[in-house]
């Protein structure tokens, strides 16, 4: 490596500190952007985390609770069809402002919808459910509520860009560059699933664990069995966040 790539790698950890930092800015920006509630069933996985963080799990394919449809009738955002065909000319969240005023025409049907997500494993939405609590334990409600649980993203991400740093350090131990470059593309990468609530958002996470403590358990001079139980227990973790990782 050129000796002046050296010296401005000479603090790695420092650049990798600062990724995290961009990393979690660029989260807010985009997560507090967007409007609630997107198209990738949102509401849905919503619907999930506001069961499980009052100890309710989904035996079946549930309708959304009226507590979760008093968010959406609220702050769900209707479509431009919907505005053309009435004369509201404000956004729901103000038309709307009492939880038990009446679905707008475009969105009627979400009471008599089924859950289908229901299906999926429970480590994300009792993970999101513990954060939902904590926002009410810190007194939020309505709008910024909703935006806490999304920037619960900020810290996954940012978990996210360390741990790439730490598996392309296992792999790259002689080249720094790669190294700080595998963080960089973890902080920078326009996935837009990071800017809403969905179970997708904790995947990458889980499997990244699994995957550093298997490549040290294969470079390990003996079996070691603590880190054979660890990587065993991530594995599992990742099918537990979603059936689709298996």
């Amino acid at each position: 490596m050129p000796e002046a790539s050296s010296r401005f790698f000479k603090s790695e950890r420092q650049w990798i500190w600062l990724l995290c930092g961009l990393a979690a800015v660029r989260l807010f920006i985009f997560s507090a952007a967007f409007p609630f509630f997107n198209n990738v069933d949102e509401m849905l996985h919503f619907d999930l985390i506001e069961k499980y963080s009052r100890g309710h799990v989904p035996r079946d394919l549930e309708e959304v609770s009226p507590e979760s449809i008093n968010y959406l009738k609220i702050y769900a955002l209707p479509t431009r069809e919907f505005y053309e065909r009435t004369n509201f000319s404000l956004p729901a969240r103000a038309q709307l402002p009492e939880t038990n005023s009446p679905l707008p025409e475009e969105l009627a049907f979400w009471p008599r919808e089924q859950n289908y997500e229901s299906s999926q494993p429970p480590v994300y939405y009792a993970l999101a459910g513990a954060w939902w609590r904590l926002g009410k334990l810190l007194k939020m409600d309505g709008l910024p509520l909703l935006y806490w649980l999304r920037f619960l993203n900020i810290l996954i991400v940012s978990i996210l860009v360390w741990l790439g740093w730490i598996i392309a350090r296992e792999i790259f131990p002689e080249n720094k560059f790669i190294r700080v470059a595998v963080a960089a593309i973890i902080a920078f990468m326009p996935q837009t699933t990071f800017y809403s609530v969905t179970n997708d958002v904790l995947s990458p996470l889980a499997f990244g664990s699994a995957f550093l403590l298997l490549l040290k358990y294969t470079a390990a001079n003996m079996a070691d069995l603590r880190l054979a139980a660890l990587a065993g227990l991530t594995l599992a973790a990742t099918y537990l966040v979603k059936i689709s990782n298996l």
